[in-house]
């Protein structure tokens, strides 16, 4: 019988313990609008698992400029509730910034999360980690969308059936054995 107790704790354990790989999903720019009435759009990738970001891709006024600016590149400090996303204009010195403040933090699970208009803005970076900001317009409304994911099965879930089946063979053949054993004529 501890046997039988300690194949189920393993099976439970084992099946458990797995754990879902969550790849990074695609993020979406919804209706985020500038107090000059601009307008950001575009998607990234956020992995919640690693807190990374990548394949970023946003454009957004000129700000500044007579042309729009795309922003491909994630400065360092960025997390799950804040992307700071950053470029070089051609012919510029500076790096423009896209400081995007989520309302809560994103996640592999997709949904819809709004933008704080108080913590989100543009503007201009004098170095590459933006620690001297020259802030431009601020955003009044917008969200971030990815589409809704199904909750990953772990891969390792097939063991919990397999080492349930296995136990109750286990259990079969002890009492096979053990009524083998009483019908068994003993030699005197």
């Amino acid at each position: 019988m501890k046997t039988l107790a300690k194949t189920i704790i393993l099976s439970l354990a084992l099946c458990t313990a797995s754990q879902a790989n969550a790849a990074s999903i695609t993020w979406t720019l919804q209706d985020v609008t500038f107090n000059d009435g601009g307008v950001a759009t575009g998607s990234f990738d956020y992995d919640a698992l690693r807190n990374t970001y990548s394949n970023i891709n946003i454009e957004g006024p000129g700000l500044f400029f007579d042309f729009p600016l795309t922003y491909t590149f994630v400065s360092p400090g960025s997390t799950g509730t804040n992307l700071v996303a950053r470029t070089a204009p051609p012919g510029e010195d500076f790096f423009s910034f896209l400081n995007l403040n989520f309302d809560e933090a994103l996640t592999d699970l997709g949904g819809t999360i709004n933008l704080v208009p108080a913590l989100t803005s543009q503007g201009r970076c004098s170095d590459l980690f933006c620690r001297r900001r020259i802030s431009g317009p601020g955003i009044v409304s917008g969200a971030v969308f990815a589409p809704v994911s199904a909750i990953p099965i772990p891969g390792a879930a097939w063991m919990m059936p397999s080492g349930l089946g296995a136990a109750g063979l286990l259990a079969r053949r002890r009492r096979n054995q053990a009524k083998n054993f009483a019908t068994c004529p003993s030699s005197q």
